[in-house]
């Protein structure tokens, strides 16, 4: 025996330790892993009492009957409690009435087969007795629950007995273990025949079990001849409103695995429409329908309406190859529904975009874009998401086309997996006429420009005020009475000889003062103000005009120059217009001094020059540093 630590039993409390120790010495090489059974057990008067009483169990006294939980037209299925396990459980038996060897074999075939299929969605069998009367029973597992049919009819009991917020997804996800328990009867070799929402039991807690195997027959003979045979099954069976057309039955009758497809998908049908396939009150009128094509709302969404189409289709070959297929392609709605869901909502905001303003159009595009998007980004072969968002594209497309915002069309447009050659065309087109309005109004930018050709305006000007303003100083400096400075030749010859130095000059520099209106009518309005300048001293020399006279109107000629130049050029140039403007009237007050007059006003346009045209920065230290800074890299990279 192996030793128990003293000290290590000392840590035990009081109230457990001769337990423990009792418990370790009795098996003495239990381990950590090991299961410890109650030390020195020994059979109680209970035991002997529960072997007494399943020693006198026999065929009448092993199930004590307790009520009724349903009957049909020939079986009726009692509640009982099976006393050797001391559980209750459902036992299905032929009624008295209709008890015949047909009837009593068609119950111990479906035993036979709910026996053998096994699965977790087929209730179990646990046993086929006979009665006091020697007819057979079936002992199942008693199910609490109901018809999943009258949860189709009652859908609000589905959230609040199981939680479901998706009723719809909910009924799918049951119909996907309905298919489950198919495809194993399938693996098993036999066909259920009579799918429908009302063979299916949901449990307390939403179990999923496939009952009634009353019509089920097998897809081999397995030789004991049990069972009956797909391939023999000629007469028509199953419940009309979901049959496929090889069950109406006939020479050419063929069952397969594919007439539970066919059931399958009628029972999807329900779910989604709300009705069976094949519905009415007269049965040759609903069994007529069953040869024709099923219609589905256009309201289902479009791969589960594709699900039901296959697996209801009249040509057996058609239909899903197995109930498997069929599970996997439901499996597969199930985890795209999202996606489907985010394309419907997104879909909804596109109703709305007719109607909204602008501002509101923008937002509800761009909700319905990113919700199409995120659709796709879950299941990119979404097919509602991808026709959704072309259609979103198009109708967002000729909304900016009718708002003139073709670059934002033409944008949209690339965004279009295939688009539509007539509003590609409209799109193309607007985008030519925007071009073609961007490039005018780029033109007249550019001929507005004032930095264009500055540096050559403030060139000239500075070398023409510069004229003016020295001229007049030195007439000034020779004094009033000097024949030459004092005359109309003088003054006749001095204007040809500055409209000759401006032509030549303006000719140099002509390239750069063709390129913007603002140069255009500067150097128009010069050349027009030396012409009314030389028309007014040939008019006044013809006349016999004091050339005192017709100097001071020369200075009024310069301010109407001045202000034309203001008003079409810059408006800052009305300082030199106002300078000219008092000079005129100086010129007559004081014409003594009217070259040193003129001198002034000339040098308030000098001024002006410098202000709006000259950057001394920019014209000269700027190139100055370039150069210097050209020289340095020049010098750094000889060898």
């Amino acid at each position: 025996m192996r030793s128990l630590d003293p000290a290590l039993l000392a840590r035990l409390p009081a109230s457990v330790r001769d337990t423990v120790q009792a418990s370790l010495e009795a098996d003495p090489g239990v381990r950590p892993r090991h299961t410890i059974f109650p030390a020195g057990a020994k059979p109680t008067g209970t035991l002997e009492q529960a072997l007494a009483v399943l020693g006198s169990l026999d065929a009448g006294q092993a199930l004590a009957r307790r009520g009724t939980l349903g009957e049909g037209g020939m079986g009726v299925v009692h509640l009982a409690e099976q006393r050797a396990l001391g559980r209750e459980v459902a036992v299905k038996s032929v009624k008295p009435d209709a008890r015949s060897p047909e009837s009593t074999l068609k119950l111990l075939r479906e035993a036979w087969i709910t026996g053998a299929i096994e699965h977790p969605n087929v209730i179990p069998v646990h046993d086929v007795r006979l009665d006091r009367d020697g007819q057979p029973q079936i002992v199942l597992k008693k199910v609490e629950g109901q018809p999943w049919s009258a949860l189709l009819a009652a859908p609000g009991q589905i959230g609040e007995r199981f939680g479901a917020s998706d009723p719809v997804e909910w009924n799918l996800r049951v119909l996907v273990q309905v298919a489950r328990a198919v495809a194993h009867a399938h693996a098993r070799g036999f066909l259920h025949r009579d799918l429908k929402p009302e063979n299916v039991m949901i449990g307390a807690f939403g179990e999923v079990y496939v009952v009634d195997w009353g019509l089920a027959v097998a897809l081999e003979d397995d030789g004991t001849g049990r069972f009956p045979l797909a391939r023999e099954a000629r007469q028509m069976a199953g419940t009309p409103c979901y049959m496929a057309p090889e069950m109406l039955g006939g020479a050419h009758a063929v069952l397969g695995p594919r007439t539970d497809v066919y059931l399958l998908g009628a029972i999807l049908f329900e779910l989604v429409t709300g009705r069976p396939p094949r519905d009415g009150e007269a049965l040759l009128e609903v069994i007529s329908k069953i040869l024709e094509p099923v219609e589905i709302s256009a309201a289902v969404p479009e791969e589960l309406a594709d699900i039901v189409r296959r697996a209801m289709a009249f040509d057996a070959a058609a239909r899903f190859p197995s109930a498997e297929a069929f599970h996997a392609a439901l499996l597969d709605y199930l985890g795209h529904r999202g996606s489907i869901q985010l394309a419907r909502e997104a879909l909804a905001r596109l109703d709305g975009l007719g109607e909204a303003g602008d501002e509101r159009a923008d937002a509800l595009f761009a909700e319905c874009r990113f919700g199409l998007q995120q659709a796709l980004r879950a299941w990119p072969e979404n097919p509602l998401a991808r026709r959704g968002l072309s259609a979103a594209l198009e109708r967002r497309i000729g909304h900016e086309l009718a708002r003139g915002n073709a670059k934002v069309a033409g944008h949209l447009l690339r965004e279009l997996p295939e688009p539509d050659p007539a509003l590609q065309q409209a799109v193309e087109a607007a985008l030519r006429t925007e071009r073609e309005s961007d490039a005018r109004r780029a033109a007249l930018e550019r001929d507005q420009d004032p930095s264009i050709g500055r540096r050559t305006r403030a060139f000239l000007g500075v070398v023409l005020t510069s004229i003016w303003v020295v001229g007049p100083l030195v007439m000034w400096w020779l004094g009033p009475t000097h024949p030459v400075i004092n005359g109309y030749p003088g003054g006749i010859s001095g204007t040809l000889a500055l409209m000759g130095v401006g032509l030549l000059l303006t000719t140099w520099a002509r390239d750069s003062l063709s390129k913007t209106r603002i140069n255009r009518q500067l150097m128009t309005t010069v050349r027009l103000t030396l012409l009314g300048q030389l028309a007014l001293l040939t008019g006044g020399y013809l006349a016999g005009i004091p050339f005192v006279h017709a100097h001071a109107f020369l200075t009024l000629t310069w301010a109407s120059g001045a202000a034309l130049a203001a008003s079409a050029v810059d408006r800052r140039l009305y300082a030199s217009a106002l300078g000219y403007l008092i000079a005129f009237f100086a010129v007559f007050r004081w014409p003594e001094h009217r070259h040193l007059v003129t001198s002034l006003a000339n040098l308030v346009v000098f001024v002006s020059v410098l202000v709006l045209w000259s950057r001394p920065h920019d014209d000269l230290v700027e190139p100055i540093e370039r150069r210097l800074k050209e020289r340095i890299d020049r010098r750094s990279t000889r060898p």
